[in-house]
This record gives structure tokens, sequence and C-alpha cells, in this order.
């Protein structure tokens, strides 16, 4: 008999391959790619809610209606939650969590959430009283039409609480967020989702104007959203306790830096409102069918940007406190060339399949093809946006992860005065169309000013991995094209036909395209230079 090999032998090789899996995937590429799953699954539950929508509401006045009614509500959490509150949290409480000890930086989050939850009972007080005004001055051409805009005052006053729910679910992300927790978070939307959802296929088709379920769906949604990430936040050591005081010095300090981050997240709220101010005097339909055309851009960009700058935003602000600028420098360029070299790719898709996919996604029930042609007309130009919009995502971590929050303020202010001048120069002329032809130049000169400014402030992006990844997205976006006008001259999509039968089709253009572009994109990384794509952020093999 032959001998025994001892047990620490055997076992060597399978120990040597999970310390190799577990240092690769502590690197914060893989973090991204993990919220990246888990957004992609929030946003395609989203697509079912849209779909939803689009069968029960189509391009209707009263879709317009509850788009309008849902904007308010959403401008004001994206200002008091998403925006500027955790952008300035998050680099504040990163420094406590590494100067002070737990107690203190436990307590700084419990005044937060008082203060926080304090101010928003009575901006949705507020809004309540002032639902009719809100209302008149975000959607003009909504006042001669007495039903379309006292429907829009009640949706408004019943989503006015979303608000609230949906703003606490963001600073509760924010702490987990500082907290290396990135996944629980990510998964909450999905939740949203479906509650809308179940809401939805129980009650909708029992009542005569099912905008009014999409509304409880929506607050029921936000509440859920809120309730589900308690329990992860329970298990970092967070115990709740009503702690009211709006000098705390760590507050002030969150203020301090929450006043430019309010005015770079207003002026963009503010873009949106205008934009849907000029479609409420376009007459029925218009407001919708942007609202269904930015749901789809919203995928792209959420897919990657949103998941990088979600990680890059506490990994770039411990860099920053330890002054390593060449591992910042280097983070930011592959956050660049990955978001880049997907959204490009996605952009070129979305433009070339604009029609056939607001088809399969939404032509059902109310939704018709008059309904199409403006979505995907819309959509065309939404997506020429799309990688200017997600490399601003990048960028602007940057800045503020160094307490620079008036940088993007101003580039902001830019970007808004450069959509409202072409709003009034391309809408008249094209109508729903020219207001995304407006997002897209307005994009654009915002990253571009912005990439500028970020390269004389922290230095040049690494040119080394810059070039292969440029290179690389060139001949990916090359495959795919040559893919795309392959099969659409072989296999052109038709127009009609069951849900099933539509993305079957719809399938046979995008997987393949997908599996074009990343295919060669790695083979050129790999095979010409050398490079695995890109490794974990900080580290190159």
């Amino acid at each position: 008999m032959g001998k025994s090999v001892p047990s620490t032998v055997a076992a060597r090789p399978l120990s040597t391959a999970y310390r190799w899996l577990r240092l690769r995937f502590r690197g914060l590429q893989w973090t991204a790619l993990g919220i990246t799953l888990m957004t992609g699954l929030s946003r395609l539950t989203g697509f079912v809610r849209e779909q939803l929508k689009a069968r029960y509401l189509g391009t209707t006045h009263e879709a317009d209606a509850f788009d309008i009614a849902f904007i308010i509500p959403n401008m004001l959490r994206r200002l008091l939650g998403e925006g500027a509150l955790t952008a300035s949290f998050i680099p504040v409480y990163t420094r406590w969590r590494v100067e002070r000890p737990e107690e203190d930086r436990w307590h700084l989050v419990r005044i937060c959430m008082s203060d926080l939850l304090f101010v928003l009972v009575l901006v949705v007080a507020l809004g309540e009283l002032l639902s009719p005004a809100l209302v008149r001055l975000i959607a003009p051409g909504f006042r001669g039409l007495p039903w379309k805009y006292g429907w829009t005052v009640e949706l408004n006053r019943l989503m006015f609480p979303f608000i609230l729910f949906i703003s606490m679910a963001a600073l509760t992300t924010a702490v987990l967020n500082a907290y290396r927790r990135f996944m629980g978070p990510a998964a909450a939307p999905v939740l949203f989702n479906v509650a809308v959802i179940g809401v939805v296929l129980a009650w909708a088709p029992r009542v005569r104007y099912p905008s009014l379920v999409f509304a409880v769906g929506t607050v029921a949604g936000g509440f859920l959203q809120w309730a589900v990430q308690w329990p992860v936040l329970r298990r970092v050591g967070f115990t709740p306790a009503w702690r009211l005081d709006f000098r705390h010095p760590g507050l002030r300090e969150v203020f301090r830096l929450m006043g430019p981050g309010f005015f770079a997240v207003g002026i963009a709220q503010v873009n949106m409102a205008i934009g849907q101010g000029y479609a409420s005097t376009l007459g029925q339909g218009a407001v919708a069918a942007l609202t269904y055309a930015s749901r789809v851009q919203e995928l792209t960009i959420g897919m990657v940007a949103v998941a990088f700058s979600t990680v890059l935003l506490p990994h770039l602000s411990e860099l920053a406190a330890r002054s390593d600028w060449d591992r910042f420098r280097t983070s930011v360029t592959e956050a660049v060339v990955w978001v880049l070299a997907w959204n490009l790719a996605a952009a070129l898709g979305l433009m070339w399949l604009s029609a056939p996919i607001v088809h399969a996604l939404f032509e059902y029930g109310r939704f018709d093809v008059e309904s199409r042609l403006l979505s995907a007309g819309a959509l065309a130009w939404y997506a020429l946006a799309t990688p200017a919009y997600s490399l601003n995502k990048v960028l602007v971590p940057g800045f503020y992860a160094v307490k620079d929050l008036w940088t993007p303020v101003r580039v902001a202010g830019l970007s808004m005065l450069v959509y409202v001048l072409s709003l009034a120069v391309l809408t008249p002329r094209y109508g729903v169309t020219g207001i995304a032809m407006s997002s897209a130049v307005a994009g654009w000169t915002q990253m571009a000013v912005l990439l500028g400014l970020f390269q004389r402030r922290f230095g040049g992006l690494v040119g080394r991995i810059l070039g292969p990844g440029f290179l690389a997205t060139a001949v990916g976006i090359g495959g795919m094209v040559a893919w795309l006008a392959f099969v659409e001259g072989v296999w052109p999509y038709p127009y009609g036909g069951p849900m099933g039968a539509r993305f079957v089709r719809l399938g046979g253009f995008i997987l393949p395209a997908v599996g074009v572009f990343w295919g060669l994109y790695a083979g050129v990384q790999r095979w010409v230079f050398r490079r695995p794509s890109v490794r974990p952020w900080g580290r190159e093999s």
C-alpha cells in the first residue's frame, strides 16, 4: 500500500485556492460587481413595475398626472436623503470612525436620524398643504385641464409620506456603506418594486383609476425599503434612541458640507422639473413618454455607474485621509475605464434598438404605437447622454472625498444653464425628443468640465490603464456593431406577438451583442496588453 498523504498537504491546494479567491473578492471591483448585480435585479423588477404601469396607464392623461405627482416627492427625497445628506455624511462619519470612540460615532448616527426624521415630518406636513401650488409650478401645462390638475394634486398628497420613508432609508444606507455593508442596502430597492408590483396585481384590475393603486404601492414600498435595512444596521452595532440636537459638532460639519451638496443635487432636480414642465405643455402623453424612456436609460447608469459611485466614495475618502494620491488616481481611472466601456456599448445598443426595446417592454394594454414612437425617440437621445452622466457619477465622488462640494455645484450650475438654453432652442422644433436632446448636450458639457477640473486638481488619469481600456472598448464596439448590422439584415425585429416572442427576438439582438463586446474587450486587454482587464482597485497584476 502507498503511503498516506498528510491531511495538511492534501488540503493545501484547496486552502490556496480559497485564499486566492478571497483576495480577489476583497477588491472593491468585486464589491461593485455585487452591487451591480443587485442593482440590476432592482432595475429588472423596476421594469416589471413599469410594464404594469404601461399596461394600466399607457401615455394617457392619468399617466401624466401620476408621473408629475411622483416627481415632486421624488425630487425632495433626492435633495434631503439620497443626495446632499448622504454625500456629506459618509466623509464625516468615515473620519469619525478613525478618530473617535465607538459610542461617539453611534451618538452621531442617532442625532442625524432623529434630526432628519423631525425635518421630514415638517416637510411632509408642508407638502400636504402646498401641493396645489407645487403642481402648478412643476406642470404649468396642466392648468387648463381641471381634472388632470386636480387628480395630480390628490396623488401628490397621497405620495408625500414616501419622502419620509425613502429619505430615512437613504441615511441608513449611508451608515451601512460607511461600514462597507453594501449588499443589503443594494438589495432594498428590490423590495420597493416587489411591494408596488404586489399591490398593483392585487388591486389595479378592480378600480376605476389604477394610478391610485400605484400611489399606494409607492408609499408601501418606501416603508419596506427602510424597514428591511434595520436588521443589518443592528448587526453592525446600532441601537436606536431619540437624540434631537441640531448643535452637535458632527452634525454641524455634515450640514456645512451639505450646503453646496444641496445646491448640486438641487440643480439636477431643477433640471428634471424644468424638462417635465416643458413636457406638460406638449399635450397628452409627453410627460409619461419621457418617464418611460428615462427608466430604460437608468438601467444602464444604475447597473454600473451607481454601483461604482457607491463603492468609490468611502474608498476614496479613506485614501484621501491617508494622502495616498497614487492609489486615489488609480482607483478613479479603473472606474472610468469600466464605466465608460459598459456605457458606450450600452448607449450604442439603446440607440440602435430603441424602438424594439420600447415595444418589447411597454407596448401592452393602453400603451399603443403612438406611445412607442414618442418614447423611442426620447430614448435614443437619452442613450447618447448615458456615458456622460455615468462618468459624472464616477468623477464627483473624487471631489466629495476631499470635502470639496462646491466644484460639482459650479459645474452643475453651468450644466443647468446649457440645459435651459438647449430646451429653448430644441423643444419648439423637436418636441419631446428635443427635451432628451437637451439632456444629452448638458450631460456631455458637465462631464467635459468635471474631467478637466479633476485632472487639474488631482493630476492626470493613469495612462497605462486608460490606453488599453480605450482600445479594447473600441474593438469591442466594432464587433458589436457588426453583429447588430448582420442580425438586423437577416432577422429583422417584428413589431407584434406575445411578450415571450418579443423578448426572444430582442434577446437575439442583445445577448450575442453583449457577448461579442465583452469577449473582444477582454481578449484585447489580456492577449494584446497582457492585462486581465482591471484588477481590484489599487492593485495591478
